[in-house]
């Protein structure tokens, strides 16, 4: 019996959304849809952990939208599925599956006795007479947890799609719309998928997601005892956030009032840098292989379009990248009275993709049922083989020479194995680097380069100047000094203000002498010298002064 509608469901660990909509249709059609706040520690990494009370609110929320449907798609959202692009003899697309099955080993750098496998083919191309796929590999035990929870809901589950590969099809059904990089920012991660012309180049998960802001801007305590609904509207609705990173260090801050505002900006702004590296290094990835493409927009989906300021950062930070933010998704056929989807539809991009077939996760044991039935067909049809030999001999030829181009791409791919080693060795240095960067800027002080500043007084002071005395600490040095005259004392607070260290210089307690003896006069005083409020640390050892504006940070990129 063929499905016409499905409730396809993402399920993160923060929250969870559902479309009821047509399924395997050119223009879907979105009935009704629901969003609720999940049960604290209800889910964890796509796992549903406390299915009682998670499964109350999943029915109150099926009440409240309407929703009756019985036919289900999950789209996974977790970190424990992992995805491979790799590059296969062109064969029968009934012999993939058993191709992927015994090449998981070369596939997947890791044990996957105890996951399910499946693929989607990407494209073709004839004249190398290969297949690009990306396959999916994902935990049996949470295949197992979404049936459990399907059979105690009453539900039939048409399909197990995954996030990424939802939010392709979405992107590829709608082609026409021209969204070629497209960022999904979601509760928990974001997913960033590069098209080139309609096909899919780049996918990375990335560990960032807009539940760290929310937690942060409740734990901050800077609007008071608020809840995560709370947060999400203050996020959208005020300035948490810098437009730059650079403007961390440019912010002049002048009373008690403004270094509560400034602490919290620059909290939530340093959150985001994990997200920015994260964009530059795949995009920076993906220009290196493609040095042709001149890439100019990028649009964004998910939570991430209502945190206000994001789009100013984004562009700051990528000089001639415009950052579109997409509320709601084009080409989607709306019922009437679902309006509160209509308007922050990308929120759903992955739910929507689901309803468009393309992967589907089986069981271990619903294999071997499918080998089961493939013996008695193949009984049945021995009669029919005997009668086309010919055409089956032929057929076996073709599939010979496609296993020995196969072996001859298999030792070619080991061959390239160290290859990906080193490129995953080197992503984690550079990360370790950056982190140890970021580590040593957060701890660095003026006072480290002492011996610099001391050369900047001897180089930058009158040769006459008699220093009494000096003190310093993290904020700055005072002074005690002897100089001449007045004039003198002028030059030397013009002197003092062109060495880098210092943001602001004073002059406190002038007093003119005369000697009785010499008769001649003198001007003591004090200098108060404020180092800049954010230091960087040094790059070399050379007797420079830091830079104030630090280099951005980079994250991580799951593969």
């Amino acid at each position: 019996m063929s499905v016409n509608k499905v409730v396809t469901i993402e399920i993160s660990d923060f929250e969870t959304r559902l479309c009821e909509i047509s399924y395997n249709s050119k223009h879907p059609k979105v009935y009704n849809s629901a969003e609720f706040k999940n049960p604290v520690r209800a889910v964890e990494d796509g796992f549903i952990v406390a299915r009682v009370p998670y499964e109350g609110i999943f029915r109150e929320q099926l009440g409240k939208a309407g929703i009756r449907c019985k036919d289900v798609v999950f789209t996974l959202a977790s970190n424990k599925v992992f995805n491979r692009e790799v590059n296969i003899p062109i064969m029968n697309e009934k012999l993939i599956g058993e191709y992927i099955e015994n090449e998981k080993g070369n596939i997947f750098p890791m044990d996957t006795a105890n996951h399910v496998l499946t693929y989607h083919v990407i494209e073709t191309n004839t004249e190398e007479k290969q297949h690009r796929l990306m396959v999916y590999a994902a935990p049996d035990q949470l295949i197992r947890n979404y049936e459990i929870m399907a059979a105690e809901m009453g539900f039939k589950i048409a399909a197990i799609d995954y996030s990424g590969n939802s939010i392709y099809q979405w992107l590829h059904a709608n082609r026409n719309q021209k969204i070629d990089l497209y960022l999904q920012i979601n509760e928990r991660n974001t997913m960033f998928t590069i098209l080139d012309n309609d096909v899919l180049a780049l996918q990375r998960n990335m560990n960032f997601g807009t539940g760290i802001l929310i937690q942060n801007l409740i734990d901050s305590g800077f609007y008071g005892g608020i809840d995560e609904v709370e947060a999400t509207l203050a996020l959208a609705e005020k300035e948490n956030i810098f437009s730059s990173f650079a403007e961390i260090v440019e912010f002049k801050i002048q009373g008690e009032e403004e270094q509560k505002i400034y602490e919290l900006k620059r909290r939530i702004t340093e959150l985001l840098r994990p997200l920015v590296g994260n964009i530059a290094r795949v995009l920076e990835y993906y220009n290196m292989k493609n040095r042709e493409v001149k890439l100019m927009t990028v649009h964004v989906g998910g939570t991430g379009t209502k945190i206000l300021g994001l789009k100013q950062l984004l562009e700051n930070e990528f000089n001639g990248l415009e950052f579109v933010m997409i509320d709601s998704l084009p080409g989607l056929n709306i019922s009437k009275n679902n309006h509160l989807f209509s308007v922050k539809s990308s929120a759903y991009t992955a739910c929507i993709g689901a309803a468009i077939p393309s992967i589907n996760f089986v069981k271990i044991d619903e294999k071997q049922k499918l080998k089961n039935s493939l013996v008695f067909s193949l009984v049945a049809l021995g009669l029919v083989v005997i009668i086309s030999g010919v055409i089956v001999l032929n057929g076996f030829l073709e599939y010979h020479d496609a296993t020995k181009y196969r072996s001859k791409l298999t030792s070619r791919i080991t061959e390239l194995i160290p290859v990906e080693t080193l490129e995953k060795n080197y992503l984690d240095l550079t990360q370790t680097l950056e982190e140890a960067k970021a580590m040593d800027t957060s701890v660095y002080r003026y006072n480290e380069d002492w011996n610099d500043i001391i050369n900047y007084l001897e180089s930058e002071l009158p040769s006459d100047t008699v220093i009494s005395s000096l003190s310093s600490n993290q904020d700055g040095l005072i002074l005690n000094v002897t100089l001449n005259t007045k004039d003198e004392a002028a030059e030397f607070l013009l002197q003092l203000q062109n060495i880098p260290y210092f943001t602001s210089v004073s002059i406190n307690g002038l007093v003119e002498t005369i000697d009785p003896e010499t008769q001649i006069k003198t001007v003591t005083f004090s200098v108060q010298c404020n180092y800049h409020e954010e230091v960087a640390a040094p790059t070399d050892s050379q007797n420079t002064a830091p830079q104030l504006t630090p280099e951005a940070t980079e994250g991580e990129v799951t593969p």
